[in-house]
């Protein structure tokens, strides 16, 4: 988590486009936990035969949120 938010602050303060594929480099790396942390979760809460529709509301919710803006 905190290499996501490094990258996230580092890619906010770049002044060249070099510095902002490093930072980019480091978000990326860092998100990784950010992806699997909602699966596993669900994976956690739900029982084996509702899992599938919860992870279906995530995926659609994730999928969805960027078409508002």
């Amino acid at each position: 988590m905190a290499m996501f938010l490094a990258g996230l602050i580092g890619a906010s303060r770049a002044t060249s486009y070099s510095g902002l594929m490093v930072a980019r480099v480091f978000h990326a790396f860092g998100s990784g936990v950010c992806e699997s942390l909602p699966v596993q979760l669900v994976n956690d809460i739900f029982f084996l035969h509702e899992r599938g529709k919860r992870i279906g509301y995530y995926t659609g919710m994730a999928a969805f949120t960027n078409v508002s803006k």
